[in-house]
């Protein structure tokens, strides 16, 4: 609602002029079959106004209880559409109208709306203002509105051209510092590093810009992205010197990109001193940030280990991207590092969030390094022994081990004997039950019993699923488990 009252001001401002307002006049006249209104009043009813439109044009008014509520209007409005004079008049006091013939209709301007419909209306508000009136004063600050929607809408570049826009056609504008600002952070989160060092670079030379320091800033971290870390670190220390940092926020800021420049210039013990010379004075966002840069210099040490920790960390609060990238990370260090356990609890854990389908040969090489069955191979000699480590894995509970035992056994279960493949099952409906629930597990018994002959399978089925069941608390259901029935 904040964002289309916003607009629908700047609507009003737009075609206004310094114009005094004497006594209030609502007026109409025709031309070439074309009706053209013209609306002058200072502090005036809301209620007034309409009243006096629909008078003169033969329209009852529909939602008269907002215009009631509304604040005063002051409108100077010369030869407008009647639909103008109506959107720039109401939608400065957060009102919207419908034109019928017969009617006009009032309703406020969040009505029904989700927050996406609202933001569709503000950028067709502010579409039709440059539309209308391309050489306002007020035409940078309605460019500028449109990219910063786009960016909303998730249209990166649609909201880069917006602010280039904006510094090419209007370079003499109070916008220009902020819209230098967000093409160049733009340019840099879509991977065009050049782009984004040529914006801030401007950016940074602009005398009096209060953005001078963050623009240096941003032409530094931007600057390693290019591989020249060492005019990087330049930059941050001129920075320093024209403008100490004066809270956590930029302290955090600038250790991270010496700390990013040390990391890029091969020095990963010099990037880890940075952060470390941080101690607790990190903001909340900047520890988080760490993390990756903490990463990267652990596994340049060769400490692959603690590098997946780190990646593991900083996954955890990370966007849909990054999360990826950093459990991806995060399970191939921890394989380098022969920690295959953790390995698959990390696939596990992206397969769970539908991430790049668990990362499926990470997970094929942690299990080939524990002597997990591949799946699809559960067949022919070692199947009997990999079926009692297993089932010897659970007893010691030892399930997340057994799980990826299991999982492969369970796939190759058709080249088993009914015998085998029942415990096979048993084992996996065990598993399952730890990680998805017990209603999980005995669906599964209840689908693998059906395809069984022998009395002596099924009665094992049988049996695990009455455990489940009544372990779960569910003793009817248990006791029809016992008899076959789950």
């Amino acid at each position: 609602m904040m964002l289309a009252s916003l607009f629908f001001t700047c609507l009003v401002a737009l075609p206004q002029q310094a114009t005094t307002i004497g006594k209030p006049t609502i007026r109409f006249e025709y031309e070439s079959g074309q009706e053209w209104w013209t609306v002058r009043v200072r502090d005036y009813s809301a209620t007034k106004l309409l009243d006096r439109i629909a008078e003169l044009t033969a329209r009852s008014i529909e939602g008269r209880g907002y215009l009631e509520q509304a604040p005063l209007l002051t409108v100077h409005l010369d030869r407008r559409p009647l639909d103008q004079i109506l959107e720039f008049s109401l939608g400065s006091v957060e009102l919207r109208s419908e034109i019928r013939r017969d009617a006009i209709t009032i309703s406020p301007v969040n009505a029904d709306l989700e927050s996406d419909d609202l933001t569709a209306l503000a950028v067709a508000a502010w579409i039709r203002a440059t539309t209308r009136f391309p050489d306002s004063d007020h035409a940078p600050v309605a460019r500028l509105a449109q990219g910063e929607l786009a960016e909303l809408r998730g249209l990166g570049q649609t909201a880069r051209n917006y602010y280039i826009e904006v510094t090419e056609d209007y370079p003499d504008s109070e916008v220009v510092d902020d819209a230098y600002m967000r093409a160049g952070r733009l340019s840099a989160r879509m991977g065009l590093p050049n782009e984004a060092v040529k914006y801030f670079t401007v950016l940074a030379d602009i005398n009096g810009s209060e953005y001078r320091p963050a623009a240096r800033l941003e032409l530094a971290r931007a600057l390693i992205e290019l591989g020249d870390w060492e005019y990087s670190l330049h930059i941050i220390k001129r920075l320093e010197q024209a403008f100490p940092a004066i809270d956590p926020v930029e302290r955090t800021a600038r250790a991270l990109v010496r700390a990013s420049a040390q990391n890029k210039s091969g020095s990963p013990v010099q990037a880890l001193r940075e952060l470390d010379g941080m101690d607790e004075g990190f903001d909340p966002l900047g520890a988080w940030e760490a993390l990756a840069i903490r990463a990267k210099a652990l596994e340049a040490m060769n400490m692959p280990g603690e590098a997946a920790h780190a990646w593991l960390s900083y996954s955890r609060d990370a966007s849909t991207d990054e999360r990826e990238l950093a459990l991806e990370q995060a399970a191939r260090l921890s394989l380098a590092a022969g920690n295959e356990m953790a390995t698959l609890f990390i696939c596990k854990e992206a397969a769970r969030l539908g991430i790049a389908g668990g990362f499926p040969t990470y997970q094929r090489k942690a299990r080939q390094a524990l002597g997990f069955a591949i799946a699809g191979d559960a067949r022919g000699a070692g199947t009997v022994d990999r079926i009692e480590h297993g089932e010897a894995l659970i007893a010691e509970g030892e399930l997340t081990i057994a799980y990826g035992l299991f999982e492969d056994l369970f796939a190759g279960r058709r080249g088993l004997n009914e015998t085998q493949a029942a415990r096979v099952t048993r084992g996996w409906a065990t598993c399952i039950a730890s990680t998805d629930g017990f209603e999980e597990a005995v669906s599964v018994l209840s689908n693998e019993r059906a395809r069984y002959q022998t009395l002596e399978a099924k009665m094992q089925l049988d049996m695990i699923a009455a455990r489940l069941l009544e372990n779960a608390g569910l003793l009817g259901r248990a006791v029809d488990a016992y008899q076959g029935s789950y």
